[in-house]
Order: C-alpha cells, then sequence, then structure tokens
C-alpha cells in the first residue's frame, strides 16, 4: 500500500546542475521535489520508506510488524502498526538494570552497582542515618562504617558523598585509638560523589573531596587521634578519598594487597602516609595508581616493610622524614616498583630525600622525576645495608646516586607548571616528553578506565587522560 502526494515539482525542472526532469532519480524516488535514495526512510515518519519499484514519486507505507525506530529508547522494541511506528514490545533492561531515556541506556538500578549491574550497593552521605539500609542515596547510612558492615556479606561497592569521616569509636578493652576503618575483602569502597549520581562515571572526586580522617578525639590535636585510619585486606579496593590525621600512618596494610587509586594521603605522621608490612612468606604487594602523598611526616610518603608495592602515576610531594626516607622508605628486602612517578622537595634528616634503601630492599624505578629533594647523604635516592635501585629513563637531579644502577639518565630541570603550587604537568619545552620507556608501563591493575579489563597496558595518566600521546611515553604521573 502506498500513500504520499504526487510529483508537484514545476515543469518537472529540477535546476541547472541535474540531469533532466522526473526522470532525473531512476535509482530513488522523487518526492516533493527531491531526490530521495531508495531505501530511506521519511524522518517525519518512520514506518514510511523509499522503495522505488512501488513508487518512483511517494512514500511507501511499511507492513504492519516490520521495525522501526521512534527515537524513544525505554518504551520497547518498536514495530509498525497501521503506517505508524506505535507497537511497542518487551522491556529494553533486564535484571537489576533500569532505563535511562535522557542516556538511551541501561543502567543500574537503586542499590547495584559494576559492569553488569550484579553488585550490590550501599550508598553513604553525611545526612544520613546508619538504621537506614543504605540501599538508595535517599535511603543512604551516615557512617562509612555502618556501609562496610552491611557490605562485607555480600562483596557490595559502597559510594560515599563528599564529606569527611571517621573509624568507628566503640566501647570495648581496645583504646579508641585503635579504631579504623577496616576494608572487606571483596568491597570496592568509592568516594567522591555529590549523592545525586546514577553511574560511578558521574562521580568527580578531585572536585567533590571525600576525607577519612583520624582525628577521633580533640579537633586538631594529633596525640589523641585513631593509629590508622584505614586498614587494607586483600580483595578490597579504596578509590577516590582523602586519607589523613592518622598517628601512625594513614593506611596499614599488613600482610595484604589491596587496590589503592586516585587517593590523597596528607599530613599522616609516624610511620607514613601508607604503611605496607609482611610477615614472611606473605609479601604486601599492593597496587597503588593516581594518588598523591604529600605533607606526610615521620618516615614520609610511603614506608615498606618486607613489602613490594606497585607503585603508578603517584606524586610524592613534600613529605618529610626525621631520619631516613622522605618520599619512600624501603626496608626488609622490600623491592616496590615505581613507574612514571614524580618526587618533588621531600626532606630527609640524614639520608634519602627522595627514597632510602635498607637491608637488601631492591627497588625497581622507571620513567620517573626526581627533583627539588635534599638529605644530607642521597638527596634522590640513597641505598645502605646491602640495597640495590634499578632505576632508568629517569630525570634525576645532579645525576645517578651512588651505589644504584642507571640507564638513560637526563639531569636538565623537568619544567614543572608550577610545583610550589602542586602543578607537576610537564610545560612544553620539557626535556622528560617522549622521554619514557613505553614498554614498561604496567598492567592496568587498578583498572583506571573502569572498563574491567585489568591486563591491558596502563591506559590513562594522573589526570585520566591518555597515557601516552606521542612516539613514547613521558616521564612523570603526568602526559603532555
Amino acid at each position: 500500500m502506498t500513500d504520499g502526494a504526487p510529483d508537484v515539482d514545476a515543469g518537472g525542472l529540477i535546476g541547472d546542475d541535474d540531469e533532466g526532469r522526473e526522470g532525473a532519480c531512476p535509482e530513488g524516488c522523487r518526492i516533493a521535489g527531491s531526490c530521495i535514495d531508495a531505501n530511506t526512510v521519511n524522518p517525519e515518519k518512520p514506518c514510511q520508506v523509499c522503495f522505488p519499484s512501488l513508487s518512483g514519486t511517494a512514500w511507501t507505507t511499511m507492513d504492519d510488524g516490520v521495525k522501526c525506530d521512534d527515537g524513544q529508547f525505554c518504551n520497547g522494541a518498536d514495530t509498525c502498526l497501521g503506517g505508524e511506528c506505535r507497537s511497542h514490545a518487551g522491556a529494553p533492561c533486564p535484571g537489576n538494570t533500569e532505563c535511562s531515556e535522557k542516556r538511551k541506556a541501561c543502567v543500574c538500578g537503586p542499590g547495584w552497582a559494576g559492569l553488569s549491574c550484579s553488585r550490590c550497593l550501599i550508598y553513604v552521605r553525611p545526612s544520613g542515618d546508619d538504621t537506614r539500609s543504605g540501599g538508595t542515596w535517599t535511603d543512604a547510612v551516615a557512617t562509612v562504617g555502618a556501609a562496610l558492615e552491611k557490605a562485607a556479606p555480600n562483596g557490595c561497592e559502597i559510594w560515599v558523598a563528599a564529606g569527611t569521616y571517621y573509624p568507628p569509636v566503640a566501647p570495648g578493652p581496645l583504646s579508641s585509638r585503635e579504631a579504623t576503618l577496616a576494608l572487606r575483602e571483596g568491597v570496592a569502597l568509592y568516594g567522591g560523589f555529590t549523592g545525586q549520581e546514577a553511574m560511578r562515571s558521574e562521580r568527580d572526586f578531585k572536585r567533590h573531596v571525600t576525607v577519612l580522617s583520624g582525628d577521633i578525639g580533640v579537633p586538631n590535636v594529633a596525640s589523641d587521634n585513631s593509629y590508622y585510619v584505614v586498614s587494607g585486606v586483600d580483595g578490597a579496593t579504596l578509590d577516590g578519598f582523602t586519607v589523613t590525621a592518622g598517628s601512625i600512618g594513614g593506611m596499614y596494610n599488613w600482610n595484604s594487597s589491596p587496590i589503592v587509586s586516585n587517593c590523597v594521603f596528607s599530613r599522616n605522621s609516624g610511620y607514613a602516609g601508607m604503611h605496607n608490612r609482611s610477615s614472611p612468606p606473605t609479601v604486601a604487594s599492593p597496587t597503588v595508581a593516581n594518588c598523591t602523598f604529600v605533607a606526610n611526616s615521620g618516615y614520609g610518603g610511603m614506608f615498606n616493610d618486607g613489602s613490594s608495592p606497585t607503585v603508578t602515576n603517584c606524586i610524592f610531594a613534600g613529605n618529610s622524614a626525621t631520619t631516613t626516607g622522605g618520599g619512600i622508605y624501603n626496608s626488609s628486602r622490600s623491592s616496590p616498583n615505581v613507574t612514571n612517578c614524580v618526587f618533588f622537595g621531600n626532606t630527609a634528616g640524614s639520608a634519602g630525600g627522595g627514597v632510602f634503601n635498607e637491608a637488601s630492599s631492591s627497588p625497581n624505578i622507571v620513567n620517573s622525576i626526581f627533583f627539588g629533594n635534599a638529605a644530607a647523604s642521597g638527596a634522590a635516592i640513597y641505598n645502605q645495608s646491602s640495597s640495590s635501585a634499578i632505576v632508568s629513563h629517569t630525570n634525576i637531579q645532579g645525576g645517578c646516586p651512588p651505589d644504584v644502577t642507571c640507564s638513560n639518565i637526563i639531569t636538565a630541570d623537568p619544567r614543572f607548571v608550577d610545583p610550589a603550587n602542586g602543578d607537576f604537568r610537564l610545560k612544553p619545552d620539557s626535556p622528560c616528553i617522549h622521554a619514557g620507556n613505553t614498554a614498561a608501563l604496567p598492567r592496568d591493575a587498578a583498572d583506571l578506565n573502569g572498563n574491567g579489563n585489568t591486563f591491558e597496558t596502563l591506559p590513562f595518566d594522573f589526570d585520566n587522560k591518555p597515557r601516552v600521546q606521542g612516539p613514547s611515553v613521558d616521564m612523570g604521573a603526568f602526559e603532555r
């Protein structure tokens, strides 16, 4: 069946550049003075199509049951009925998902998260109530401790809105200073939300700062703070938080290898911003990516005791050690892999302003930058007690340190944009651009791009921009 208006082009003329009159569209339809390609759907009526074999001058109406598209995503599969795209069948979003017309996509429904929306979801916000279920933002709990308890049995994700949260202090024989936010195996904890997001990708953890603080006693008095703010465990994820005010350290990973990404460790004292410790035969090997360690004291930014974390795209700036290891302290056969990191302005009272190695420790450092660090001995890197370090494709102020195995080292000013204010991006004339070793990039164990593939090569830099943008990777945490 056909309908539509006949060709009404005056005199059949179609313009000086065309081939003739009504016969100018032999492989299509000539409708309302225009040539329409064969099989083109009428943009105003999706159940009409140009079929020149049936009509060369009018739209042809599709049969009932033919697939069409009415432009709406959430009303199911569309088919033609009586010449109109008005028959809809089936729910477009299965299982734990719900339909978003705005996004033209299926999204995880309330209380569910993950790539397949198969992980339960607990919400936390400062205005929440721990007696609630935590299953929606409206029904959110108020504390991270309560969320961890609810999430543990089922391996849920936890989404935390911007604000400041503290370890739970419970009555009992333990000192309140031993209160810590103990992560749970299989539970992923994410910060940086406003409290309205439907998808994790909508959060902005740099703008909506979510703080885990050990300041559980008198405000701003360190002597009664939690010893450790967060305690790690195998199979746990911490992503998008600022961890601060731990009196022994910000995060303690004892015989555990959690994933830690997009976090800031700031103003923790005692051991370090992060303390990784192992007891043989276990080796703590946390994955630490896109994190900042700034203004921590004691043993500085990170203390590794018999531990070998993978540290990538991280910034160690302005940390201080009373004696040794301003940026990273490695002891007891620690062998961290440090890739594309920045060490700037770290200080140590005696040795190893940037990195200190002792007791047969042997870090591997590549694609990194050491500049502006200070110590009485070894401003950048210092080895003692049968320790060694292998450093390649790295910018080291002052050159290769004694007792360090170096290759492809440069020594020029890295030309940071504004290091005094924490901007360690590279200026256009930086000698660090395209000076790294792309083959040395680790796998994306922290899944920085959220695609579920943790075996692909690291895709992003510190700004979550493509990690390689040229013939080879840049040195440092940022790609120019």
